[in-house]
């Protein structure tokens, strides 16, 4: 009984708690499995489920050992001292933890796109000097061969004016 309660303080329902679902080592010691029902002690049944989870070993060890417990765990008697149900997001968890989740989960977003943005923008910089540097050298390169150009066409123009006065020379 006491685990039910230790498991709600952490703001863990099993809602499976029965004699199948816990194991027991040789020196008494408890293990409890099957915990994909589990919710959160925020869920709207959670009370349900947790004095389901009482009434189910209750009544095992009735049935089974003949015991009846003189006290059982109530629902007022859950304390949260933990936050299992918010670090597995049990179902139910809701809320204010889910609120706060989702607050952080938005502030990390931030940050990480800020981080990604800065760095991106690294990138796109030093990517955008390279660019503008071959750009530069292009530009240069495309000028030299303009000026090639020019000047082999004004010496064939200067040429042909010469041959053309030779011409009359010769005459």
């Amino acid at each position: 009984m006491q685990l039910i309660v230790r498991l709600a303080a952490q703001g863990l329902i099993h809602g499976d708690y029965n004699e199948f679902n816990i194991l027991v080592y040789e020196d008494g010691r408890p293990i409890l499995i099957d915990f994909p029902q589990m919710v959160s002690i925020d869920h709207p049944n959670a009370r349900e489920y947790f004095e389901r989870d009482v009434e189910c070993i209750k009544t095992f060890f009735a049935r089974k050992f003949r015991f009846e417990a003189d006290e059982a765990p109530a629902w007022s008697d859950v304390k949260r001292v933990g936050r299992l149900d918010y670090e597995c997001e049990a179902s139910g968890y809701g809320g204010k933890l889910e609120k706060e989740m989702e607050m952080f989960c938005r502030e990390v977003s931030v940050v990480t796109d800020n981080y990604r943005n800065s760095v991106d923008g690294q990138e796109n910089s030093d990517i955008d000097d390279e660019e503008s540097d071959e750009d530069d050298e292009e530009e240069e390169e495309e000028r030299g061969e303009e000026e090639e150009e020019g000047d082999k066409e004004e010496g064939e123009s200067i040429g042909e004016g010469d041959a053309d006065e030779e011409e009359e020379v010769h005459k």
